[in-house]
């Protein structure tokens, strides 16, 4: 993945990113099960989809947690009020 689509990875909502994650992990499972039956043209087109794999289900995690951390400091601010 170039920077400009990992920026662009960090614009998508969560539901884009998971719906991007099971594709990721469709593609991958496709090349595990045809790497045995015919040669990839691209040898490191599995180590890449594992790498992309990650970068996905990272940029995900944060997301969550930076949803989770300003959720805590709404009700941190409305039991204030």
């Amino acid at each position: 993945m170039k920077r400009r689509e990992i920026q662009k990875l960090h614009q998508l909502s969560l539901k884009e990113l998971k719906e991007m994650l099971s594709q990721v992990e469709k593609e991958l499972i496709d090349l595990k099960m045809g790497s045995g039956r015919e040669k990839a043209k691209d040898i490191r087109a599995m180590a890449k989809k594992r790498d992309d794999l990650a970068r996905i289900k990272t940029i995900l995690k944060e997301k969550q947690f930076l949803e989770e951390v300003g959720e805590e400091k709404k009700k941190e601010e409305n039991e204030k009020v």
